[in-house]
């Protein structure tokens, strides 16, 4: 097992991911089952699966998207169109538009010359105009489509507030696409009345795996490499340090998965040794980049929390950063937000 297969996880080849899938099924059936049930005949729900990196997302929007090729049902009408998980050549939704004709392009022939027609109309025409060449591409082959966007809060942020509003119009009036997306960060303008986005989406969050769900990985994985002897070995002497280890880690898939590696490569091994093997490849990384994310004054008293090990007060968290016990409170909600 190599890196690529634990953190590029929308790289893997069709028959592994299908393979490897099997948590997240009941997140999956419900946004499967509506979409089966959905004729699109009208602008339908929109969704956003949310969870910290690592838990799964991006498997979950490339299993939706061979779900919706293999569906005899929706893949005569149905197109999924799965973007990269890092959109640097989109800035404005008219790159955006040009971008799915693009990937349109890649995988279905009858959409030849559509990107150099969008682009050619960009040069001279608005973005108006450029959605709708699009669009009337879609009603003349009579395909709609379902846009799987990994790292949404990051395209949000490219876009100016007036085109998030003309994204929000868009998908409340057009029957022609709907939205699946996902973040590992909060997106201010889904939970902000004044914001455009506010309770727009379905939200879908993704939560630690339980004891069960972690052992049907390690199972599989097992199965997958060749090793069941060696997994069901471990499963069956070194049960309490995986759940212990899941615990710790907030029962991520991607660290259980780097759990597995390296159970596979060791023989022996106290808890302790394989939390600090987890900590230096995965969790370091991940929360750093939680922490980063967070305003100056949410990460000093993230930091007060943490370094104070037991439950703290607001009192107490007041007289170690030295800012004032309401400011606090207003700011735990946010962070609970």
């Amino acid at each position: 097992m190599n890196s690529t297969l634990i953190y590029n996880t929308g790289q893997k080849s069709k028959t592994k991911l299908l393979s490897e899938f099997v948590i997240r099924l009941k997140e999956y059936k419900k946004i499967f089952d509506d979409l089966e049930s959905s004729k699109m005949d009208k602008p339908e729900q929109n969704y956003i699966i949310t969870g910290i990196r690592g838990m799964g997302k991006t498997m979950l929007l490339q299993r939706i998207k061979y779900g919706i090729l293999d569906s005899k049902k929706l893949n005569n009408w149905l197109i999924p169109i799965a973007f990269n998980e890092e959109l640097y050549n989109v800035y404005d939704l008219s790159d955006l538009w040009i971008h799915i004709a693009e990937i349109l392009q890649l995988n279905h022939p009858k959409y030849s010359g559509l990107q150099e027609r969008m682009v050619s109309a960009s040069y001279n025409e608005t973005e108006r105009d450029v959605f709708k060449i699009l669009i009337n591409e879609l009603k003349d082959k009579k395909n709609k489509l379902v846009l799987l966007i990994d790292n949404f809060d990051d395209l949000l942020n490219k876009l100016k507030d007036n085109e998030i509003k003309r994204l929000r119009s868009i998908l409340i009036t057009t029957k022609e696409l709907r939205v699946i997306a996902a973040t590992s960060n909060v997106i201010e303008e889904t939970y902000k009345y004044e914001e455009p986005l506010y309770e727009f989406f379905s939200y879908i969050r993704l939560k630690e795996l339980s004891q069960r769900d972690t052992i049907k990985l390690i199972q599989r994985l097992g199965e997958n490499y060749d090793d069941s002897f060696r997994t069901n070995e471990i499963i069956k002497n070194e049960n309490y340090r995986i759940d212990s280890l899941r615990r710790l880690s907030g029962g991520n898939p991607r660290t259980i998965v780097l759990l597995f590696e390296i159970l596979r490569g060791e023989k022996s091994g106290d808890t302790l040794h394989y939390l600090n093997e987890i900590l230096d490849r995965n969790v370091t990384a991940l929360y750093k980049s939680k922490m980063d994310n967070l305003s100056p004054q949410h990460q000093r008293i993230v930091s007060a929390i943490a370094q104070a090990w037991d439950a703290v007060s607001v009192k107490e968290i007041s007289k170690t950063t030295r800012l004032p016990s309401k400011t606090i409170s207003a700011q735990l909600n946010q962070l609970v937000d």
